[in-house]
């Protein structure tokens, strides 16, 4: 007789598209800021990568790991890679607006995050950025969903289509 749980990993990156705009929705937070003019940051030079996910292939990607997962196994669930150069240019260009972006220094960053933990607890109110938050921008998040695709049949939403599908729905929110 066996023993212990079917259970299946599965770990998407940095999840955007369409859901409450809350602390976990943050690059969706991001996109809309940039939508309104109210976001103009680029972290550190912009050159470090990350992986970005459409909210739907993340959904389906749980299905897929809870219909065709191997018990023990562990699945990225991810999207696209591309630097922050590159995910702003995009954005840009998708949304047609043209807004000066800042290419901000992580010293800068930390140093404005420490503060804000200063404040947050003076004034009993959450940070807006905290050190932890600010140092995941000294890594490259650079990921591979293959294993998925593969054993999973898992299909990634190219960044393009899905910042457009995500800028129609803030724009019709």
């Amino acid at each position: 007789m066996s023993k212990g749980l079917h259970a299946v990993i599965v770990s998407p990156p940095r999840v955007y598209g369409p859901g409450l705009l809350s602390e976990s929705n943050g690059m969706t937070r991001i996109i809309h800021r940039y939508e309104q003019g109210k976001w103009r940051l680029i972290p550190g030079d912009g050159s470090k990568i990350s992986n970005y996910v459409f909210v739907d292939d993340v959904v389906h990607g749980h299905w897929l790991a809870m219909e065709k997962g191997k018990s023990g196994e562990k699945y990225i669930l991810g999207g696209q890679n591309a630097s922050y150069n590159e995910f702003f240019s995009m954005l840009k260009h998708i949304s047609q607006k043209n807004y000066r972006l800042y290419k901000i220094p992580i010293w800068a960053m930390l140093l404005f995050a420490h503060m804000q933990l200063l404040l947050a607890k003076i004034f009993h109110k959450n940070p807006l950025i905290t050190p932890i938050w600010v140092k995941k921008y000294l890594h490259n998040w650079e990921l591979t969903s293959e294993k998925a695709q593969k054993e999973l049949g898992y299909v990634i939403t190219p960044l393009e289509v899905g910042l457009k599908k995500t800028l129609l729905w803030i724009r019709n929110s």
